[in-house]
This record gives C-alpha cells, sequence and structure tokens, in this order.
C-alpha cells in the first residue's frame, strides 16, 4: 500500500517535490492565478472613496412631449418609482424646473445654467435606454378589459387626453394582434 502513494514511492526525502501539487492542485474547479503582492502594496496606500449618491437629475427621463388644450405638455419618468409625471413649464423636477417645452425636447434649468433635453434622455443630458415593452402574463388573456385599468381609467375615460386615449386604445390593439 505504501508503494501505490507517489510520496512514499520516491521517499521521504522526495516528498518536498509533490508538496506544490498539493497546494495548487491544477485539477480544482475554483483554481486561480496567484496574487500579485505588487497590487496589494499600492492598494494599501489609498484612502476608499466615500459613496457619493446618484443626483437625483439623474434618475428623471424625458419620454414624451403632447399637445393638450393648445398646450405641450412634457412626460417625465422617474427611473427610481417608475412614477410618470406631466410637466409644463416652470414645475419643479429633481434639482430645477422646466423653463421651456419644445416638440421634443424641454428646457431644463438646475442652478442657473439651462440645458436642452431630448426624449429618451435623463436630466443630466445622457441617453437612457428604453424600458423593456411589458407583455402579457402567460395563460393571460388579451382582450381589452371592460373594468378600471390599474390606474383607475379605462381607455375611454374622458378624464384622459385624447393623446393618452389613442395611446392606450393602440397598446390594446397590438396585445390583441401579438397574440
Amino acid at each position: 500500500m505504501l508503494l501505490a502513494c507517489p510520496l512514499f514511492a520516491f521517499g521521504a526525502d522526495r516528498a518536498d517535490d509533490f508538496a506544490i501539487l498539493s497546494q495548487k492542485n491544477i485539477f480544482m474547479r475554483d483554481r486561480q492565478p496567484p496574487p500579485d503582492p505588487s497590487r496589494w502594496a499600492s492598494r494599501s496606500h489609498e484612502t476608499p472613496r466615500p459613496y457619493v449618491p446618484d443626483p437625483p437629475a439623474k434618475s428623471f427621463v424625458l419620454r414624451g412631449v403632447v399637445i393638450e388644450d393648445n398646450e405641450l405638455h412634457a412626460y417625465i419618468e422617474n427611473t427610481r418609482t417608475g412614477d410618470v409625471t406631466r410637466l409644463v413649464p416652470g414645475d419643479a423636477v429633481a434639482d430645477g424646473h422646466c423653463v421651456g417645452i419644445a416638440l421634443d425636447a424641454i428646457a431644463y434649468e438646475q442652478n442657473g445654467n439651462v440645458q436642452w433635453i431630448d426624449i429618451g434622455q435623463n436630466l443630466l443630458g445622457s441617453t437612457v435606454a428604453a424600458p423593456p415593452p411589458t407583455t402579457a402574463p402567460a395563460g393571460s388573456t388579451t382582450a381589452p378589459s371592460t373594468g378600471p385599468s390599474s390606474s383607475g381609467t379605462t381607455a375611454s375615460d374622458p378624464a384622459l387626453s385624447s393623446i393618452e386615449q389613442r395611446l392606450r386604445e393602440r397598446r390594446m390593439r397590438t396585445q390583441r394582434n401579438s397574440k
């Protein structure tokens, strides 16, 4: 039995030659390269950076502009909460306020600086990916509901603006046609 073990087959003096195999086994799944001591030295002198939260303007995205009652209104989404807010010039949002609305952008003032924000950009001016389309859960019907929607209004509710009614009706049609 002692002859089957390689450490003892060559004698105790050769055991040191094979000790590296028990420390750095090449057949281990979680095998990683050895750490570089020079990287430790440079990091030990760095001071940790404090956590700096994102500015509020980063989480507000311009989703659209509509004409309602002969006035332009902008729709801003808070990506942290999912809430959509309608803006008119003069409304406060994030750390600034809306000073103007065009057909495809708003003028956003923050700390005295005015910047035009296009549809799909956050209030810092960075383009943000559109949210994924919502789909009906498996097994559900795609026929429009005759009862109130989750927001408490229906597509034919007079409280909704005409553009909102058309968008909801179009969404219902596309959901019916996609199945």
